[in-house]
């Protein structure tokens, strides 16, 4: 499958694998950068881009990303097209298609999923950055394992650890 996949796209395009790259936010005390590695970047010769992350497990769902919750592939997006790869590219580029590809231990179970609305999706994740830096940059903000409530699991293996019940909350 994989192979049949490589034959079909390569043409005229450059593939990069694993390139690293950081994106910077300037606070009034330093900066804040995120870094990520792009698993696969398909580049035309007029600068239009795909990005594609490899998962052998499942892939995020389309609701899981229209909620924000999958923000790996925006994120890339963003460094590559603000120009921070290591080592950087040659061009500026657009990026025009974000992909998950399902790799699977045989080829029934293998499959590209593309996102919808990349534009729109670079540009949710751009804005929903910049607030969670300015957040959670401030020391009094407290790191959450999850902070939406509709996606807490209804029962939690640690919660008697908490102690909570004997404190009379709950």
């Amino acid at each position: 499958w994989l192979t049949l996949q490589e034959q079909s796209r390569r043409g005229t395009i450059q593939v990069i694998a694993e390139r690293k790259g950081q994106l910077p936010f300037a606070m009034a005390d330093g900066v804040f950068t995120i870094s990520a590695r792009i698993d696969r970047l398909e580049i035309s010769p007029d600068g239009n881009a795909v990005i594609a992350d490899y998962k052998t497990g499942a892939p995020p769902t389309t609701g899981e990303i229209a909620k924000g919750l999958a923000g790996q592939l925006p994120i890339e997006a963003l460094i590559a097209m603000e120009g921070l790869l290591e080592p950087a590219l040659p061009q500026k580029i657009s990026i025009t298609g974000l992909e998950y590809w399902k790799l699977s231990g045989n080829e029934a179970n293998c499959e590209v999923i593309a996102l919808k609305d990349t534009s729109t999706l670079i540009e949710m994740w751009k804005n929903q950055l910049k607030e969670w830096v300015v957040l959670y940059h401030d020391p009094k903000t407290a790191f959450a394992a999850q902070t939406n409530s509709e996606l807490l699991p209804r029962y939690n293996d640690y919660a008697h650890l908490t102690r909570r019940q004997e404190w009379g909350e709950g």
